[in-house]
């Protein structure tokens, strides 16, 4: 097996902007490429539907590619598709900084070249660092995994809820409507 070259948050931050999508798991440099136009399209979808909703509720504020650090040592930085934040901890957001600590809500929408086993990590990384509920977006099945800081996990599909009470009192929408 060939030596992995870690990085630290310093050396990651410092990174030059090359076009890529870059993460950072336990000091490793995670690079992707841009997504395709289906996965932006559905991304903007989900957001729309929670701005909607988070409009007159002042609830708290949604993110898209936006870096949560996940820990400092080893250093994780996660970038989800979309990520809520309640008022209350968005209020001390520094525009200039990585997030300190997991998004309330995480959103992942599953691309075709990520891995089953690399994407469970992230849901794990999320729910360890403070995430009350992660869904994960599945195009292709047209299904929206659910998982939750209680360690419940539910899939569901077409006309089915997904909601999350805690976080987003009120919200509700068919897993239909964001895959439209």
């Amino acid at each position: 097996m060939g030596t992995r070259t870690l990085l630290t948050l310093r050396e990651f931050e410092q990174l030059p902007d090359d076009g890529l999508f870059h993460e950072l798991d336990e000091g490793e440099l995670i690079t992707m490429p841009p997504p395709m136009a289906r996965h932006g399209s559905l991304v903007y979808r989900i957001i729309s539907l929670l701005a909607d909703f988070l409009r007159q509720r002042k609830l708290g504020a949604v993110f898209s590619g936006s870096g949560f650090l996940l820990s400092d040592e080893p250093a994780v930085v996660r970038a989800p598709d979309v990520a809520f934040v309640r008022a209350d901890r968005a209020a001390h957001m520094r525009p200039d900084e990585y997030f300190q600590g997991a998004p309330d809500l995480a959103i992942e929408v599953v691309s075709p070249s990520e891995v089953a086993s690399e994407l469970m990590r992230k849901v794990r990384q999320y729910l360890r660092a403070g995430s009350d509920t992660v869904w994960v977006v599945y195009p292709r099945t047209e299904e929206v995994h659910v998982f939750e800081a209680s360690g419940a996990v539910r899939v569901l599909t077409g006309q089915q809820l997904l909601e999350a009470p805690e976080i987003l009192p009120g919200f509700s929408a068919p897993v239909s409507a964001l895959l439209e």
